[in-house]
C-alpha cells in the first residue's frame, strides 16, 4: 500500500515540476520486455489488479537491455536474455499522478532462475487463452505490436 501511495507522489511531484518549468521537463525512459517460453508469456499481477509485462524506469547510465533484465528479475525473480526491439509507445498520460514516458519493448527469453513475487506484483505464466482477456490500455496495444512482430 506504502509503495502505491510513494508511486502516486512521485507522479505528482514531477508534474508539477514540468509545470514549474513550463512543460519542458523531456520524459521519463522505461522498458518492457515480453518473454514468451512454450506458449505462455510471463506477466506481473499487479496489486492493484493490472496484469502487466516486467519493465520499469531506466536508472542513471543504464542501457535499455540492462534495465529490461534487471526489472525483470526484480519483479520475476528470472533472468533473461534480451533481444530485438519489438516496439515502442509514448505516453502522456492526463492523469497528474503519472508520469509521461517513452518506452522500449523488447523480445527476450528466460535463461535462468527461479519464479517469486516482489513488491511489484505476483508473476506467472499465462497462455494466449488467459493473457489476452486480462490485458488493457498500454499493455494490449504492445502484445499486440508483439504479435504483429512475430508474424
Amino acid at each position: 500500500m506504502f509503495y502505491l501511495a510513494l508511486k502516486r507522489f512521485v507522479g505528482i511531484f514531477f508534474n508539477m515540476l514540468n509545470v514549474g518549468l513550463g512543460g519542458n521537463l523531456p520524459p521519463f525512459a522505461c522498458v518492457c520486455v515480453i518473454v514468451e517460453e512454450d506458449g505462455k508469456f510471463l506477466i506481473v499481477e499487479r496489486p492493484e489488479g493490472e496484469t502487466a509485462f516486467p519493465g520499469g524506469f531506466m536508472r542513471w547510465r543504464e542501457q535499455p537491455e540492462q534495465t529490461a533484465q534487471r526489472e525483470c528479475l526484480e519483479e520475476t525473480g528470472l533472468e533473461v536474455e534480451v533481444h530485438e526491439i519489438v516496439s515502442y509507445a509514448t505516453i502522456s498520460s492526463p492523469a497528474f499522478n503519472r508520469l509521461s514516458t517513452v518506452n522500449l519493448i523488447f523480445r527476450g527469453s528466460r535463461v535462468g532462475g527461479e519464479l517469486r513475487a516482489s513488491i511489484e506484483g505476483q508473476p506467472a505464466w499465462l497462455t494466449v487463452e488467459e493473457l489476452e482477456p486480462r490485458l488493457e490500455g498500454f499493455y494490449l496495444h504492445i502484445y499486440q505490436d508483439y504479435e504483429r512482430h512475430m508474424e
